[in-house]
């Protein structure tokens, strides 16, 4: 076999050698190619795993939205379907599939975790129950004209409304519990409302009209009045006064236990992709280095066989075995051996651009350029195409990890509940320029009744401009936005119609970006912002996510300050009000004094009148006497009577 080998020309011989080395080659080909299609499923898996992620934040948002305002929605009330409830069902069985997608990678077997996500799926369909029961309370509970208070109302205005003539002060008492109770969901206030209760019940059971008809009608509606509020509370109870007690602190835990649960799965896939790219990057190494070596040994092998120009070959062969790069070999000659000279120059450059592109790509130099001269290798393809597969996935990456960050740092600043609407808006036009790197920003809030948008909040260069406060709705960029209930976006736009169409006042930047802020479908306003660079497609997609979050937030803010005011309102009319009853209770109590005064003295008239006409009367008699006295002795024969009642 050896003096067969011996006696083919170097040009078979080198072909024999070189055609092991293609052999490697290819394996080391196909091995990167296994590699590459390994690392993008561990990649696909891993986006489904942020899409799961996502899924949970978007469901606990819809789920807050329910609670927060979602069941006073008037078709919920009516027929039980709501727009949010339906939406969740959408969103939970998108999550639904990406979670059985997920199982059927065999990730979780082999590192035994098969159970934590059998355990998620469960907490998965828990949290839905949950969800569910808590529209079941919602319904049960009822809005206004509906449900259990619905019957509140009722019983309420029955008693109002009553011809018995109670304490207002009373009542109102029992109407300012109810609606503290409603306003803090503090269970002190059921006490007080029970206890006020009693105080009127007993006022009307100890009244002079208590045996009449009218007050047995007013007692028993006092009664109804009470068990309906009890009724409405023990409801509240159930669904829960705050956010970690009743059906709304089951969901919190249980959108908890998903939290943890997919933190820990979602950083597993991390991590078994990372220690997969490490292992498919050693393989390459080794491969290729097998490759070196096979070339080497063959090369070894010929050795003998082949002139002082092969040893020349040999020891370059040597140099590049003991992990130094040969010289270039000078050839002087056309035949097999400067051939082989040639193609051995062309493999250690080869190999050289390889290994060196291989450790930039270790290193995490993605952009780092392969060669013009070696693009069209078969290694070199390979490389390359894993390179821009990398590139495709880290990009995507980066995006997704800052649209995640983004969201995330919204999600921690709308949760601010004590700033008021205005802080509020600053903070999040600050938060969105600074994040988004723009130069300008501003939001403005929908006033309905006046057809106006109102300024709340600029930003620009780190600090405030005042721009046109308010704009009418159709007015210019901002109000055509209102409009067409839609992103506009404009670049390269002159400074002169920015002037004139935009809310920033004299400020000249090239690209435009504006969002309706978006509340279930309503708007309630406008976000603005302005920078000297290009929005990219991910950046005004990631505004419009926002601006969904932003406007929910937004419009809960300024119903619980219009409620706030209207509160503040009442709460000083009746103030006004308790005020006059006390001033009119004073005055009847000065009459009621002035009319006693006058009646004592009608009697001490009386009696001075009665003594006078006793003091008169005696003094007639001893009148009628003294005429008697005086007439007998003028005529003594007649005989004189004195009537004593004359």
């Amino acid at each position: 076999m050896k003096d067969w080998l011996l006696r083919l020309k170097v040009r078979w011989k080198l072909l024999i050698a070189f055609g092991s080395v293609l052999v490697l080659s290819v394996i080391l080909t196909l091995v990167v190619i296994s590699s590459t299609r390994s690392i993008l499923d561990y990649n696909q898996l891993n986006e489904k795993m942020d899409r799961v992620n996502i899924t949970v934040l978007v469901m606990n948002g819809l789920v807050k939205d329910f609670y927060s305002h979602g069941y006073k929605n008037e078709s919920f009330q009516v027929t039980g379907k709501s727009k949010l409830v339906d939406e969740f069902e959408k969103v939970f069985t998108e999550q639904d599939s990406l979670l059985q997608l997920i199982s059927g990678y065999d990730l979780f077997d082999k590192t035994n975790h098969t159970q934590d996500l059998a355990e998620l799926e469960k907490v998965h369909y828990d949290y839905k129950e949950s969800f569910y029961r808590l529209v079941d309370l919602f319904k049960e509970r009822g809005f206004k004209d509906h449900g259990i208070e619905g019957g509140l109302r009722n019983s309420i205005h029955k008693v109002e409304d009553t011809s018995y003539e109670y304490d207002k002060a009373l009542m109102l008492m029992l109407r300012r519990h109810e609606k503290d109770f409603f306003l803090r969901k503090d269970e002190k206030y059921l006490q007080r409302f029970n206890a006020s209760t009693a105080v009127f019940r007993s006022a009307i059971q100890n009244s002079d009209s208590s045996g009449t008809a009218a007050a047995a009608s007013i007692l028993s509606n006092l009664q109804d009045y009470q068990e309906k509020f009890n009724q409405v509370v023990e409801v509240e109870k159930k669904i829960g006064l705050n956010t970690s007690s009743g059906a709304i602190g089951l969901i919190n835990q249980k959108y908890a236990m998903i939290s943890d649960q997919l933190a820990g799965l979602t950083q597993l896939v991390k991590e078994e992709r990372g220690l997969l790219v490490q292992r498919s990057f050693v393989k390459i190494f080794l491969l290729l280095a097998l490759q070196v070596i096979g070339g080497l040994l063959l090369i070894h092998i010929y050795s003998n066989a082949l002139t002082n120009a092969i040893k020349e070959i040999q020891g370059a062969m040597i140099n590049l075995s003991n992990g130094t790069y040969p010289e270039t070999l000078v050839t002087k000659v056309k035949d097999e051996i400067g051939q082989t000279k040639t193609a051995l120059n062309q493999l250690v450059d080869r190999i050289k651009e390889a290994a060196n592109f291989a450790k930039s790509l270790g290193e995490g130099k993605l952009d780092t350029q392969y060669n013009e001269r070696f693009k069209n290798d078969v290694l070199a393809k390979s490389i390359i195409n894993m390179q821009d597969q990398l590139v495709h996935i880290n990009q995507e990456q980066e995006i997704t990890n800052w649209t995640n960050q983004g969201l995330a740092k919204f999600s921690d600043l709308l949760k601010e509940d004590n700033a008021s609407l205005e802080l509020l808006a600053d903070a999040i036009i600050g938060q969105l320029v600074k994040y988004l790197e723009a130069n300008q920003g501003a939001i403005y809030v929908l006033d309905d009744e006046k057809n106006l948008l109102r300024r709340v909040a600029t930003y620009a260069y780190a600090k405030k401009k005042y721009a046109e406060d308010t704009i009418r709705v159709g007015q210019g960029l901002l109000g055509q936005c209102v409009l067409e209930a839609d992103t506009i976006y404009l670049s390269d736009v002159p400074s002169d119609y920015v002037k004139i169409t935009s809310g920033l006042g004299e400020a000249t930047p090239r690209n435009v970006l504006i969002v309706p802020l978006k509340s279930k479908d309503t708007i309630v306003g406008v976000l603005e912002l302005a920078s000297f660079t290009m929005f990219e497609p991910f950046q005004v997609s990631f505004v419009e996510k926002v601006s969904e979050n932003v406007a929910n937030i937004l419009s809960s803010r300024m119903i619980a300050e219009k409620t706030e005011k209207l509160l503040e309102e009442s709460q000083a009319k009746a103030e006004v009000l308790a005020a006059q009853e006390e001033e009119l209770r004073q005055n009847t109590e000065e009459l009621q004094a002035t009319q006693e005064q006058m009646h004592r003295n009608e009697v001490e008239f009386k009696r001075q009148i009665q003594e006078l006409e006793q003091k008169l009367l005696h003094k007639e008699k001893e009148m009628l006497i003294l005429r008697a006295a005086r007439t007998k002795l003028t005529r003594p024969n007649e005989i004189i009577t004195v009537d004593d009642d004359a």
